[in-house]
């Protein structure tokens, strides 16, 4: 019995042990220092963008529409048109609508490159964390604030500007990718 005191504390001992080891690099510290690191940085790239590139920012659509469909008088005493003044009409409606079509094309095609400038500044941006996180010996709290800020402004602004359907900013966001899969890849390295 007087064997079995020590191995009872022995293995109590081992349990407190085991428990300790498994939180013994956590730091609620860290943990907040984090989340402030990204809660600073993902308003900050799009706040950025916005801030340098401001066009097409408000959902204020400018162009101004001409009533196609306007009201036509017609005369009192016959109460319609006859086929000639209707095809005159029609004529004019459908050239109204054709040049409405033409604006807003141009205007949605103009709206959609410049987006397309927004979207790279904010992968270009990070793009150029990223490349930080990798080359600068930061404090851990840091380089994980960045990572996880740089990944979250990436996928909030392909989101954000998924319609613009670009080619150039798709190979940055494959570059993107990359750079991600690699720092994840080598953490060990980079997040020390």
């Amino acid at each position: 019995m007087a064997n079995q005191i020590p191995k009872k504390r022995e293995q109590i001992q081992k349990a407190q042990n085991q428990k300790t080891s498994r939180f013994a690099g956590f730091s609620w510290m860290k943990l907040v220092y984090t989340l402030i690191v990204v809660f600073l940085y993902v308003p900050l790239v799009f706040l950025g963008v916005q801030t340098f590139l401001p066009k097409y920012s408000d959902y204020d659509y400018p162009i101004q529409y001409k009533d196609c469909y306007a009201y036509t008088p017609y005369d009192e005493q016959s109460k319609c048109y006859d086929a000639e003044e209707q095809a005159k009409i029609i004529e004019q409606r459908d050239q109204c609508m054709a040049e409405q079509q033409a604006v807003t094309d141009k205007y949605n095609k103009e709206k959609r490159e410049y987006e397309t400038w927004k979207y790279l500044s904010v992968l270009g941006f990070a793009v150029f964390t990223l490349v930080l996180v990798m080359f600068i010996g930061f404090d851990v709290p840091i380089k994980i604030g960045l990572f996880i800020g740089s990944a979250a402004a990436v996928f909030i602004a392909t989101m954000q500007y998924f319609e613009t359907k670009s080619i150039p900013a798709f190979v940055v966001l494959l570059v993107v990718f990359g750079l991600v899969v690699y720092v994840i890849q080598k953490r060990e390295k980079f997040f020390r």
